[in-house]
């Protein structure tokens, strides 16, 4: 039975009364959700690559399966970053954008990197880029065309192998922002921007951190550049225009702009 078929059937099966959800209190299940701990009787993976979330007219979630061999309904969507459950398309939208608090990271004070157009009166969001990175090299050369946004360029190095990431903690150890733009650019060098005599540990640190946050956010699909705005929406790869990019950081101002022009 293939997708289209599965979500016909479900909603015809809903309507004739065949499948009744159980009401169910939200506040239990998010105790529940926190508390089951060793009454966890098993577990199986559902090998799919997707998720499809469906709601009906009435109100009422449902999951399928990419292949449409299995629905999913009745039980409870919880989102752990945003504290929340799920009980509409609009939650799950809001749910999916990146949620910094939640994840407890402070992009300014935890990810390595630098800021562009420090001065500038708006928010642009995080950038997160790789060494050597030539489509992120190309984003970085239009954002100061962009100069009313303030971004904050996040530097991950996965793409390189361990020689990259150990390059990327010499870089971050040197203490300028300059050092991490040039192993951006492909033009660091260790004579450039030696390392102090005090050690590394903490560069060390900060690297597996931006790391981390980056691993998180991609969400199992890891590319570059990945840009993050400011409401938590993300894009991956290089925009095809500086509208579009704008249109990205700030939907309302460029929504705006349109209905000027028209």
């Amino acid at each position: 039975m293939n997708l289209a078929k599965t979500i016909s059937f479900v909603f015809m099966a809903m309507s004739i009364g065949l499948a009744n959800a159980n009401d169910f209190n939200e506040p239990k299940i998010k105790n529940a959700l926190f508390e089951a701990g060793d009454s966890l009787k098993s577990k199986r993976v559902i090998p799919v690559n997707s998720l499809h979330v469906v709601e009906s007219k009435k109100g009422e979630l449902m999951m399928i399966t990419n292949n449409g061999e299995y629905v999913i309904r009745g039980g409870t969507v919880y989102s752990v970053p945003y504290n929340m459950i799920i009980n509409s398309i609009d939650d799950l939208d809001l749910s999916m954008r990146v949620n910094w608090r939640g994840l407890a990271i402070d992009p300014e004070k935890d990810l390595i990197g630098w800021v562009v157009n420090e001065s500038a009166p708006e928010e642009g969001g995080v950038i997160f880029v790789a060494p050597k990175c030539s489509q992120c090299n190309e984003l970085l050369a239009h954002l100061d065309q962009l100069d009313d946004y303030r971004f904050r360029i996040a530097v991950a190095p996965i793409t390189g192998g361990e020689r990259e990431y150990l390059d990327a903690i010499k870089a971050q150890c040197n203490g300028s922002p300059k050092a991490l733009e040039a192993l951006v650019e492909d033009t660091w060098s260790e004579f450039r921007f030696p390392i102090p005599n005090e050690g590394c540990e903490g560069a060390r640190k900060s690297v597996h951190e931006t790391v981390a946050a980056f691993t998180i956010i991609a969400t199992g699909q890891p590319g570059f550049p990945l840009l993050v705005s400011e409401s938590g929406r993300r894009m991956l790869g290089l925009p095809k225009t500086d509208e579009q990019l704008e249109a990205f950081i700030n939907p309302a101002a460029s929504t705006a702009n349109n209905g000027d022009a028209q």
